[in-house]
């Protein structure tokens, strides 16, 4: 969970980065992002990337490890970009805050599973990407709302629930509604995540 979910403003914490070192993360990203809906990532290599973002390969591994890291930063920010439309700025731990965190991670995979043309190419990446950001969401919302020292725990246990719930929901081609299977998922976990126990 090292990677900030920036926007949100979660206990008001803000890493400084030089503009110099997004507008260069930016320009990869679409680079990938771009290549992507062209063809297979297996297809596609760092010199690629760098060429059509308009820098050099150096450049490129000053940023990122290889085209896996990139991938996986720009799954990442999909999702915190998802997750940003429907959460407000500086949102708490609460009821209704769990369950707009519940239907954006069901909404979203609803999507990935439907139309994502490289689910096999990246599918493994995809997930931990999202269980991780669902426990960083999480994790950061406890933390701030006590000093609960279980609080990394309670994360984990209500990401992984989120997230299997959902991945299980999306692949059902007999689901029910998502509001249905959210509303069902929030009656098992609401409770204990909650309580003052």
């Amino acid at each position: 969970m090292s990677k900030k979910l920036e926007g949100v403003d979660l206990c008001n914490e803000k890493e400084k980065i030089d503009p110099r070192v997004l507008r260069t993360r930016k320009m990869l990203l679409r680079a990938l992002k771009e290549l992507l809906g062209e063809g297979r990532f297996a297809d596609i290599t760092v010199q690629d990337i760098a060429e059509r973002a308009t820098v050099n390969r150096a450049t490129f591994y000053s940023h990122f490890e290889d085209k896996y890291a990139l991938l996986e930063e720009l799954l990442s920010d999909d999702l915190r970009t998802h997750l940003l439309k429907k959460l407000e700025k500086g949102s708490e731990f609460s009821p209704e805050n769990l369950k707009t965190l519940v239907m954006a991670v069901f909404d979203f995979f609803a999507g990935t599973h439907s139309t994502c043309t490289h689910k096999r190419e990246f599918g493994p990446m995809l997930d931990s990407v999202m269980q991780d950001t669902i426990q960083e969401v999480l994790g950061r919302w406890i933390h701030c709302a006590s000093d609960n020292p279980a609080g990394a725990t309670v994360a984990v246990v209500l990401g992984w629930s989120i997230y299997g719930s959902a991945l299980t929901w999306a692949k059902d081609p007999e689901r029910a509604p998502m509001e249905q299977a959210v509303d069902d998922l929030l009656a098992v976990i609401g409770p204990s995540a909650f309580s003052k126990n």
